[in-house]
């Protein structure tokens, strides 16, 4: 199982501890990150929130058991082929791809990256049109994207549907939970409307 992008690590911590390792003893957990590992920083190391942010990930990684293993996100052929996953999890990364221009590269290494009939899970924020600057998709616009990778639609759920979210905050889903951008003033919304999503490799 590949996990993208994992920011703080929260979904890291229950994946590791919930999948069993395999017959070998290792783990089944591999996570992606966008940034080159820390040997590839000139000594002395440079301070800064990305080096900071594959630090803490390596750390949380090898304190797993067994160590789920950290794979740095370039260049995309590292992870991408041969294909070795059954699964890929996407939690709330779409809007990042779609802010970076990667989505088309991303979700084709995706399907590279799977095997035959792999699926590829998607939890994204959600709102009836794209607010992109507000981290918001419509999910019509992320389900064109990943299907236009080779993937087709499997199913659907609302488990992460919030009829509270109006989808028009100062800052976009960073003012909700967890983040509370403009504090605790919009923390009875509870987190944003999201969608999620499973598709299936197409042969």
């Amino acid at each position: 199982m590949l996990e993208l992008e994992s920011g703080d690590g929260y979904y890291t911590r229950i994946l590791g501890e919930y999948l069993e390792p395999t017959r070998d003893g290792l783990s089944r957990l591999s996570v992606l990150v966008p940034l080159v590992a820390p040997h590839v920083f000139t000594d002395p190391r440079e301070p800064g929130p990305l080096l900071d942010r594959w630090l803490d990930l390596e750390a949380l990684t090898q304190s797993l058991e067994p160590r789920a293993e950290l794979i740095p996100g370039v260049p995309v052929a590292k992870w991408s082929t041969p294909a070795r996953f059954d699964f890929v999890l996407g939690f709330r990364v779409a809007h990042v791809y779609r802010a970076r221009h990667e989505e088309r590269a991303v979700y084709a290494a995706v399907r590279s990256a799977l095997r035959p009939g792999g699926v590829f899970a998607v939890i994204a924020h959600r709102a009836p049109v794209d607010r992109l600057a507000k981290g918001y998709l419509a999910e019509s616009s992320v389900v064109e994207a990943v299907t236009r990778a080779g993937f087709t639609l499997e199913a659907r759920s609302e488990i992460n549907a919030n009829a509270k979210d109006t989808h028009d905050h100062p800052h976009g889903v960073w003012s909700l939970p967890p983040t509370l951008r403009d504090g605790s003033k919009y923390a009875a919304v509870g987190e944003s409307d999201r969608m999620t999503l499973r598709f299936r490799r197409v042969e």
